[in-house]
């Protein structure tokens, strides 16, 4: 029971409708009233809601399911209606059941094979700057002038030409190093790319210059913390000691400009003032360029920007930038990062020598030191102290960025750069990053009769565990390019995916690999139902048994078969495959892209889902729990047209199927393209309103039309296809008939096994199969006023004879695609049985014939409309 709305009378109230709704449950609505009013609520009027002007379609997003009443107005939301375009039959030559030949043989890897090769040696990092250019600036950065013995011969003749005495004789003065000068070193996290730089720096230092009178310290994480001596790094030093007044000071840093938060430049100026009041003015080698400077740190650091971009090693100034400016350098800066992180993409693990080789690639004002400073601390990737590796939710996004933004020149230069840098790795990294080379599908192949003949089961646990981690890592477009490494992740997983535990990585293909798995196991039948923003897919039985009459997961979509437990999902708008774990006993959701085209593929069926806006043709267009639909007006009269998927049908019956004929041969059917048919029979007033006469013998506007032949309805149909542009009407195929009148199912009639007259309008003293005798109405029923089959078709059984398109021919033995019946003959075909007709004439496999000229009260028809669309592929329009 639900109570009446209320609302608080000031706004205040300590009571809340949980209390309001207790209160209903102990008290009823009479003590709720007085509950209300005491807590300050009272009692507000219901308006009543507004009926809808026509009846157009709705949105699936109004309720959890459907109900028979499904008219709804579509304009509260614009979810897109979905279709199936395509349907088709794995074929046998797409699946690998067998097993291939390079599966065979014992060449697996021996234990320490696939070790890395030690007497190899990686190369050198690049410097920032030549030694050659820099070692000069170093001198002068800690050298003085000093006095020598060598008499200065230029200075003591000036002196005797101004006849002024000579107290003490001039010397020459030389540059060189000072006796005293200390080194710091920033070696935060951060700048790890240049740690080997600066090592170089302080070793050529201490080579050229020597050790003595030089201080040498390290810091780590700012001038703030704690400072250590180069020679003792694991003895902190309680606080930094001053150089003497003067004494020359070399730090080499970014002085915290390529920190985000901004607290190492606020450590870095404070130090600097501390330095200046001592006398002493620091010389800065900065890796970062100088858009990143604070300019506050000029005015207490003479700062050099370290890099291969500065021709003249001297001390700069920052360039000023309003706020706005410096924003949008940074954004470039960090728009450099990011290209550089592509162009790596391809490799494994980056190592700070790898980094700077590829930068060294690109010009100077694509990538600076700065860039690849802010490349190696981007949240898209994992550090360590030796390299980085690319975190897996970005990988996939960057290699499509390294194909797409890359000339193929630089790709090339970028992948043997790669090589050379990894050379003396293990083959197994290698083989990943060169994944789709005739060598590394060679290495895959080895693996994997390493792991399937399993001769070694401790280093099985070791191959099987590096297979784990390159599955994590491999792009989806890889997986397409080997069926070893399908055949590796299938063979290493296979208990696991057939308890449906694991779910195969994005772009892997099940079918490559069907050969390690039951290939003879027979195919379930699972459906496709769109509810809301989502897919579900539901077996069958599980279908049958949670809902019962019918099937209330929502809009029906399309059926499929698939033996294992695995669904492939494919859009046009992404790239690789997305697989889905169907799961037998529940549900499985997919979630529904806003547009495009969708595939969904198992090892035995595929499908191709499409979106699709209202046709020209049609007044309206909606989904309900059997599916789509669409409704065109003539002359007020309305009449619907259900869209039926692609599909494949067992077409005729059984030979145990009682009462069957010769003639209902069982063959297999494929319709691989969907098609309009109509909801009902052609009832008497549309017939009415398009040829203006009405020859039916049991009349009734909402009666299906009958009485006519098949030239009448080839007549009726070039008229009314004449009033409606686009409309295109025609007959169904004798394939097309059957199938949507079995609505997916296998047995006598869509209702089962039997039928009833409460379901079918047929000679009820004549039942199927011993069946029960029922009412027999001597005259046709309404259209649609008896239930309809499981895709919402009604009176498909009985009623009346409904021509098809087809001349008559006997079935075929084999399977067919698309029959249309041969080009000529002497007999149309009919089905479904009529209300005169004897039970068993309304099965789903009775065929029969009449000459095109034959007319009875017992014949009518159904259109249908073929999948030939003029409507793009587009989300439906706003309103309809």
């Amino acid at each position: 029971m639900k109570s009446p709305a209320t609302i608080p009378k000031n706004g205040l109230s300590f009571t809340g409708r949980a209390d309001l709704l207790s209160f209903l449950h102990h008290n009823g609505e009479t003590g709720l009233d007085c509950m209300a009013e005491f807590s300050g609520y009272e009692r507000k009027q219901r308006q009543p809601e507004k009926a809808s002007p026509t009846k157009v379609a709705h949105s699936i997003l109004a309720m959890p399911y459907f109900s028979e009443d499904h008219h709804f107005d579509e304009t509260i939301t614009k979810m897109p209606f979905w279709r199936v375009k395509s349907k088709r039959r794995i074929q046998p030559e797409e699946i690998v059941s067998v097993e291939p030949e390079w599966a065979k043989g014992d060449d697996g890897f021996a234990p320490g094979e696939v070790r890395a090769d030690y007497t190899k040696k990686p190369p050198s990092l690049i410097p920032l700057v030549s030694w050659f250019r820099l070692w000069p600036f170093l001198k002068k950065a800690l050298g003085r002038d000093h006095l020598s013995n060598d008499l200065d011969i230029p200075k003591i003749l000036e002196n005797i030409t101004r006849f002024e005495p000579l107290k003490k004789l001039p010397v020459k003065s030389r540059f060189g190093w000072d006796a005293l000068g200390c080194l710091i070193l920033d070696l935060d996290d951060r700048l790890l790319p240049v740690w080997g730089d600066i090592n170089q720096v302080c070793n050529g230092i201490e080579k050229l210059r020597g050790k003595s009178g030089l201080s040498v310290y390290m810091i780590e994480n700012g001038p703030a913390e704690t400072f250590r001596k180069r020679d003792k790094r694991y003895d902190p030093v309680a606080d930094f000691k001053f150089p003497e007044p003067f004494t020359p000071v070399l730090i080499l840093s970014d002085l915290g400009c390529l920190e985000k938060t901004g607290l190492l430049v606020k450590q870095w100026l404070d130090f600097g003032k501390r330095l200046n009041r001592a006398g002493i003015c620091p010389v800065v080698l900065n890796p970062a360029s100088p858009v990143h400077w604070d300019n506050r740190l000029t005015r207490h650091y003479s700062i050099v920007w370290w890099d291969r971009g500065n021709r003249n090693i001297r001390p700069r100034r920052a360039k000023s930038y309003d706020s706005v400016e410096k924003i949008k350098a940074i954004e470039q800066e960090d728009t450099r990062a990011m290209r550089l992180l592509y162009l790596l993409a391809p490799a494994i693990r980056v190592e700070p020598e790898l980094l700077r080789a590829v930068r060294m690639l690109l010009p100077m004002d694509e990538a600076d030191g700065a860039a690849e400073i802010l490349a190696w601390n981007h949240v898209s990737v994992l550090r360590s102290y030796i390299a980085f590796t690319f975190d897996k939710e970005v990988r996939k996004l960057y290699r499509d960025k390294f194909i797409e933004k890359f000339d193929k020149e630089l790709r090339e230069k970028v992948i043997d750069l790669i090589e050379k840098y990894h050379d003396h790795l293990s083959p197994v990294i290698q083989c990943e990053e060169n994944i789709t080379s005739k060598w590394a599908r060679e290495f895959i192949e080895r693996h994997f009769r390493t792991i399937f003949r399993r001769e070694h089961d401790f280093y099985w646990e070791q191959l099987t565990q590096w297979f784990h981690r390159v599955s994590d890592r491999l792009h989806p477009d890889e997986w397409q390019k080997s069926d070893a490494l399908t055949s590796c992740w299938v063979l290493i997983n296979r208990d696991l995916l057939e308890k449906g535990q694991v779910t195969p990585p994005e772009g892997l293909d099940l079918n490559r690999a069907a050969w390690l798995r039951d290939v003879e196991k027979t195919p379930q039948l699972y459906r496709l139902f769109q509810q809301g923003a989502v897919f579900r897919v539901v077996h069958n039985d599980v279908a049958k048994k949670k809902y019962s009459g019918g099937f209330e997961t929502g809009s029906r979509i399309a059926e499929l078969l698939a033996r294992h437990n695995n669904l492939m999902v494919a859009c046009d708008h992404e790239s690789g495959v997305r697989p889905v774990i169907l799961e037998p006993e529940k549900e499985t959701s997919i979630s529904i892209p806003s547009q495009g085209v969708l595939t969904l593929s198992t090892d035995y069926d595929e499908i191709v889902l499409e979106t699709v806006k209202r046709p020209d043709w049609a007044n309206s267009m909606g989904r309900d729990r059997h599916g789509l639909f669409a409704e065109f007006i003539v002359k007020g009269v309305v009449h619907r047209l259900r869209w039926i998927g692609a599909g494949t049908f067992m077409m005729g019956s059984p030979e145990d199927e009682p009462e069957r004929l010769n003639s209902e041969l069982l063959h297999e059917v494929v319709l691989s393209q969907g098609f309009w048919i109509g909801e009902t029979a052609c009832t008497q007033e549309l017939w009415e309103s398009v040829m203006g006469a009405n020859p039916s013998r049991f009349k009734g506007a909402k009666r299906p039309m009958e009485n006519v032949s098949w030239n009448h309805c080839q007549a009726f149909i070039k008229k009314i296809n004449a009033m409606l542009p686009g409309l295109d009407l025609r007959l169904s195929t004798e394939a097309e008939w059957e199938y949507a009148c079995r609505a997916g199912t296998q047995t006598p009639f869509s209702f089962g096994d039997n039928i009833t007259t409460d379901q079918v309008n047929y000679d009820g003293d004549n039942p199927y199969a011993g069946g029960p005798r029922g009412k027999y109405r001597k005259g046709t029923v309404e259209a649609g006023s008896l239930p309809c089959n499981q895709w919402g078709l009604y009176e498909m059984h009985g009623n009346v004879w409904e021509w098809c398109n087809d001349w008559y021919e006997e079935n075929p033995s084999g399977p067919v695609t698309d029959p249309v019946g041969p080009e000529g003959g002497g007999y149309r075909v009919l089905r479904g049985g009529s209300w005169i007709s004897l039970a068993e004439f309304a099965r789903s496999a009775r065929r029969s014939r009449f000459e095109p000229g034959h007319r009875s009260p017992r014949t009518g028809l159904r259109f249908a409309r073929g999948h030939q669309e003029e409507e793009s592929l587009t989300e439906p329009k706003e309103k309809m």
